[in-house]
């Protein structure tokens, strides 16, 4: 198609602008977590995206660990791309989320909605029967738009819930004592 725009000598050439008005109904169309991951697949080269940095161990998901100081969180991660109802937000290199919920100033639930952060061999996007061959699972709570999560069962002071959402694993979340059924709905509230 550009052919006309060359001659034999090499001489010649076109210049591309890539510019436009945009359409302001695009922009709405992409006003949620769960609608730009849909239409963007990976937010790898998003500058406020952070690095995944590790798995889930324990109380630790990757670099956060429950119990430490918000402060000592935003040291380790850095500014949170949102702060609403007690939970900071940050975008993970490659796709997902990884939010922390304070019912005072410490860290009392970590959820995760990154590939690279896996439990017990188990993370975002794998099958739920995955997650139940591997996992001692019991029923948790039925969401809307075929939505609930299972609980882990296990002993100690820290406890894990498995998101599922059209039999797929969507998040994992990692809290201590008794979380309270508010900070549980911010926390996984628009998980994508």
């Amino acid at each position: 198609a550009y052919r006309p725009y060359f001659d034999e000598a090499g001489g010649g050439g076109v210049e591309v602008v890539l510019e436009s008005k945009p359409d302001p109904s695009c922009a709405a169309k992409v006003d949620t977590p769960e609608e730009r991951d849909r239409v963007y697949a990976d937010r790898g080269l998003d500058p406020d995206c952070i690095p995944p940095g590790g798995g889930i161990r324990g109380r630790r998901v990757g670099r956060v660990r429950l119990g430490i100081s918000r402060d000592r969180v935003l040291s380790r991660l850095g500014p949170p791309v949102d702060h609403a109802h007690r939970v900071d937000r940050w975008c993970l290199i490659g796709k997902g989320e990884l939010r922390v919920g304070y019912e005072g100033h410490r860290a009392d639930a970590i959820l995760t909605s990154g590939r690279g952060q896996s439990f017990h061999g188990v993370a975002r996007g794998d099958p739920a029967r995955r997650a139940r061959r591997h996992l001692d699972l019991s029923r948790g709570m039925q969401g809307r738009r075929h939505a609930h999560f299972l609980v882990v069962r296990r002993n100690g002071k820290h406890n894990t819930w498995v998101g599922i959402r059209h039999q797929r694993v969507r998040w994992l979340l990692v809290f201590r004592g008794g979380l309270s059924a508010t900070t549980a709905a911010h926390l996984i509230r628009h998980v994508t």
